[in-house]
């Protein structure tokens, strides 16, 4: 049922922003509306723009409901790695400055998909499925020139009959079927869907399509991988394509159709472009092979993936199956054998964070709590400050009783003191509800929300850790400061647009 929904949302999330003037999704009596979300005021009846604040605030309420549908992975290590990758390529694109937020989705099929406001998410299959760092490269390049471009935007400007507000609506109607525990409802609204878009209604036009295409190929260039990738990627989608049939064609092909032409120019622009070749870096083969793992319904099937790689890679690749075989072996409880394997990784490779994460991780399924902290602080005192570490070690914290421990690692992150971190700040909501600080607890889910431009839910939050009997005074003056910068932030948004409702 989850994945029905969560297949949904991403269909018609797709289609939003290019659909027809009279295309909606008819609403139940009883069906929540786009407030009932808090969804985002994204524009008035009629209007023809959208401005980079109000793209910025859809994308921001949509990625909150990914993340509350379990849709986005919650992985800090592979998330470090696709968005240094992402940042890497949007330092060279034709707009640096725009905001960018790259993440992985939950999702088996081969596809990526562009946001409102620079959220641009890779599924788990896609990233699977590429070859090597170029192809990966190829597709978040192709991605971040929607961006760039600011083609969400234009393809609304197209549109002078339809509403932005109705954006809202669809967006609401969308979430209800997400929601649902109901599979008839979520058929429903399926069916209405797919019957509305038409044959899967792509996300951007077809010169918005070319032109995200030769601005990629740029940014690849530029930022020293080969626009081979791009090419090589499209052209194994247009194979597989062929080989299968038109009922197993890659999502990536609905949302990116290719012809001729299009692969024409697309080889030919490459083939002109001269980048020196570089190796593929350590982390694409070990984010692949966590990938793998975090992403597996069958771990025996997975193990013997990686017991078969072993045999036939070489050099860093082997190594990655190695770790691959450590991870599985964790989750089938083979305690011995994934200690083992993963001490072997760590003291060969004592720069590879992912190593030491690991052996900690299997430290700590297999019950060897203390062996698991001396290896988790072992790596902070190596790696101050490194993101993945401290979470990775703040989680295992928490789910290991002693939640208080959690708390100064995840408060030492330079993030979290300019609200910069909403896995740190979650975290830091669950160790302190764990330890009794109700108030606390709500305090820091307050700041996740403001994080998150939900500034309705953080007052909210704000509100109940003020009514928490006893709190200390100092607390009492934290909040109540936070409160009124919060409104403050309101107000001033509803000067700039005065269609959104003031706390």
């Amino acid at each position: 049922m989850q994945n029905l929904a969560r297949k949904f949302l991403f269909l018609v999330l797709g289609a939003l922003l290019t659909a027809s003037p009279g295309f909606a999704i008819a609403q139940a009596d009883d069906t929540p509306s786009p407030s009932d979300f808090n969804l985002p005021q994204i524009g008035e009846a009629g209007a023809d723009s959208l401005t980079p604040a109000q793209e910025y605030q859809a994308g921001v309420q949509i990625m909150d409901e990914l993340h509350r549908g379990g849709a986005i992975l919650e992985d800090p290590l592979i998330h470090e790695y696709i968005d240094n990758l992402g940042h890497d390529l949007s330092s060279h694109s034709d707009n640096p400055t725009l905001h960018f937020e790259y993440f992985v989705l939950n999702d088996p099929t081969i596809n990526a998909i562009t946001l409102p406001g620079g959220f641009i998410g890779a599924n788990s299959g896609m990233i699977l499925a590429t070859d090597n760092e170029d192809e990966l490269a190829g597709v978040l390049a192709h991605e971040t020139a929607h961006v760039t471009q600011r083609h969400i935007a234009r393809s609304i400007e197209d549109q002078k009959n339809h509403s932005l507000l109705d954006l809202a609506t669809i967006l609401g109607a969308v979430l209800v079927a997400a929601r649902t525990a109901d599979p008839n409802v979520a058929m429903g609204a399926l069916a209405t869907a797919e019957g509305s878009i038409i044959q899967h209604q792509i996300n951007f036009t077809r010169s918005q399509e070319e032109e995200a295409d030769r601005v990629g190929l740029q940014t690849l260039a530029r930022a020293g991988f080969q626009p081979q990738g791009m090419v090589e990627f499209f052209a194994k989608m247009q194979q597989n394509s062929s080989l299968n049939g038109y009922d197993q064609i890659p999502e990536f092909l609905m949302d990116h159709p290719l012809d001729l032409t299009r692969m024409t120019y697309l080889k030919e622009r490459a083939e002109s472009m001269h980048v020196p070749p570089r190796p593929d870096s350590r982390s694409y083969a070990i984010m692949k092979a966590r990938l793998r793992v975090l992403e597996s319904d069958n771990p025996q099937r997975t193990r013997d993936y990686f017991l078969a790689g072993i045999k036939t890679d070489h050099g860093w690749n082997q190594d990655a199956m190695r770790y691959g075989l450590s991870l599985i072996d964790t989750q089938l409880n083979r305690d011995a054998e994934a200690i083992s394997l993963m001490r072997e990784l760590e003291s060969t490779y004592d720069d590879v964070i992912a190593f030491r994460i690991g052996l900690a991780e299997a430290q700590m399924a297999a019950g060897d709590t203390s062996e698991a902290i001396a290896t988790y602080n072992k790596a902070m005192q190596l790696f101050p400050g490194n993101r993945p570490v401290a979470l990775s070690y703040a989680g295992d914290l928490i789910d290991a009783g002693k939640a208080q421990q959690a708390i100064p690692l995840l408060l030492g992150l330079r993030q979290v003191s300019s609200d910069g971190d909403a896995e740190a700040l979650r975290l830091l909501a669950k160790a302190y509800d764990k330890t009794g600080d109700v108030a606390d607890s709500h305090f820091y889910m307050s700041r996740y929300y403001t994080m998150n431009g939900l500034d309705d839910q953080a007052l909210e939050q704000l509100r109940i850790a003020l009514a928490v009997p006893e709190i200390s005074e100092f607390q009492r003056q934290r909040y109540e400061a936070r409160m009124a910068r919060v409104k403050a932030k309101v107000i001033a948004e509803h000067k700039e647009h005065p269609n959104n409702k003031q706390p």
